[in-house]
């Protein structure tokens, strides 16, 4: 019963479910608003229940998977240019 006990308190380390997630996002451009997504990217959540400011989240994407559903912007956003951020 104490191991148990302690294994709770232990920090836990999730990893991000891909099937179950995005990363998205939504911009302005002139008059109307670009929607994009990522359909690469990889990440963990690191919680500790016992030292919440401890916790801690990683998240990588990969930016030339970048998806606006535009072939010719999702080119350019890939371009050099569009990478110097």
């Amino acid at each position: 019963m104490t191991a148990a006990l302690d294994a709770m308190k232990a920090a836990q380390t999730y990893a991000i479910d891909k099937t179950h997630s995005e990363v998205a996002f939504q911009v302005r451009h002139l008059l109307t608003k670009v929607r994009g997504r990522f359909t690469e990217f990889a990440g963990t959540v690191v919680f500790d229940l016992e030292h919440p400011g401890q916790s801690s989240a990683s998240l990588t994407i990969d930016a030339s998977s970048v998806d606006t559903g535009t072939p010719d912007r999702d080119t350019h956003l890939r371009s050099d240019v569009a990478m110097i951020i």
